[in-house]
């Protein structure tokens, strides 16, 4: 199917980092780009972004600074403005199949551009208007605004936009917004607002490709251990967690972020564990940050170990061999759920109910003393599959878990593009 052309039409006159609408409209071009678009983006003259700005990577049209009133009244320069308005826009949409827009039909203050833009929707029938309404104006402010005006633009305000579909962000409101501007209600999107989450977390370059080229965002599960290849870390332990998540239905990925593990006995471990993930047929879940970035196999910077307790959602530390972890805190930090070694006292002693515990054997007693705890299971697939469905019941009924979880997965900016907004722009207006 041949992509359609696409524009952003916006009343953007300055860049404020902290205004929602700018917020969505950033957003949408990076979907757009990320889904090979090429949005045309139209903002008034006075607008400048800066030099890191996804405004920057868009085709940028200009339309005019025209007076703006928010009593909507019709001025001196009305229907020049109009008239300026009309004929700027419709250079710039002649190619356009769909146009997305937002708030600026419906704010009594920008009346000069609804109309303008109706004008166009007349002379261009081709063109599809998607209309984000960011707020649902009451019918009583609109009958009040209609009054302001002579006669012809009285009755063209009091039409229904041409070629148009309406788009807001939940369903509950949907009958209340389609009767305040005309609607049926099947004319009405649900489109929710996403967030970019590398962009909202800022990630550091080596984080972000690894979520993009693996495709974390979407996983249900992520275990982060940063860690030297060590046997006393015991990270074989997540190879067989993520075999069992698998086998509850669970998407999962295991990080390793092993630094300083370039020779010797770490290089064999790692590969022993790689072999296990192979026979197990999970091999493209397991990730070593060494091998993913040459950058990575001396130095996990603190930085990018933050982006990825950001991005994860559950630790778990099957290590025998700690004096305190400072890497299960900063987990905890991060808001991920923490599974602790029971058979390791130190881990008891220093997080008590902030965790909870599972046993993978330690090497020092219950009295503190020194001598080893050897926890073997008669069943281990059955011992992995009972923390695979604790894990799941805990992704399902732990509200922060399920809601951090809920938000990357399903809040994403390419997910909420490909489910709710690239359809849109192959609808046909309801006849």
């Amino acid at each position: 199917m041949k992509k359609r052309t696409v524009a952003i039409l916006t009343n953007f006159s300055s860049y404020l980092r902290s205004y929602s609408p700018l917020i969505i409209v950033s957003e949408q071009i990076r979907m757009l780009k990320n889904a090979g678009y090429e949005p045309v983006v139209i903002v008034t003259e006075s607008f400048e972004a800066p030099e890191d700005s996804i405004f920057n990577e868009a085709i940028l049209e200009r339309i005019p600074n025209v007076s703006v009133s928010i009593e909507a009244k019709q001025d001196i320069s009305f229907e020049t403005d109009i008239e300026f308005l009309r004929s700027t826009l419709s250079g710039i949409l002649k190619d356009i199949d769909v146009v997305l827009i937002h708030d600026l039909i419906f704010l009594p203050d920008y009346v000069k551009h609804r109309l303008a833009c109706m004008q166009i929707a007349e002379e261009m029938p081709n063109i599809k208007w998607l209309h984000w309404v960011h707020s649902a104006t009451s019918p009583g402010s609109l009958i009040e605004e209609r009054r302001n005006f002579e006669d012809k633009y009285k009755e063209l305000l009091g039409k229904k936009f041409p070629n148009s579909f309406l788009v807001y962000p939940n369903s509950a409101d949907i009958p209340r917004v389609a009767r305040n501007f005309g609607y049926e209600e099947d004319e009405v999107f649900v489109v929710p607002h996403s967030t970019d989450y590398l962009d909202y977390n800022k990630f550091e370059p080596i984080t972000r490709r690894l979520v993009t080229e693996k495709g974390l965002l979407s996983r249900d599960v992520i275990i982060v251990y940063p860690l030297r290849m060590d046997r006393g870390k015991q990270p074989h332990v997540l190879v067989d967690i993520a075999y069992a998540l698998k086998g509850v239905g669970l998407t999962v990925a295991v990080i390793y972020a092993d630094f300083q593990s370039t020779g010797g006995d770490k290089v064999d471990y790692r590969e022993e564990i790689k072999g296990k993930a192979e026979d197990l047929n999970i091999l493209e879940d397991i990730i070593f940050m060494s091998e993913f970035d040459l950058e990575a196999q001396m130095d996990s910077s603190r930085q990018v170990v933050s982006d990825l307790f950001e991005l994860s959602n559950f630790f778990i530390l099957p290590s025998m061999s700690e004096t305190y972890s400072l890497v299960a805190q900063e987990a905890m930090l991060k808001g991920n759920f923490c599974i602790l070694n029971h058979d390791f006292p130190p881990m008891r002693s220093i997080y008590q109910d902030k965790a909870i515990y599972k046993q993978f054997s330690g090497n020092v007693g219950f009295d503190g003393m020194d001598g080893n705890i050897t926890t073997t299971h008669s069943n281990p697939e059955g011992y992995y599959h009972d923390i695979a469905m604790y894990i799941k019941y805990v992704l399902e009924n732990n509200k922060v878990v399920k809601g951090r979880t809920w938000v990357r997965k399903e809040r994403n900016p390419d997910v909420v593009f490909q489910n709710h907004i690239e359809p849109l722009l192959y609808v046909d207006e309801k006849s």
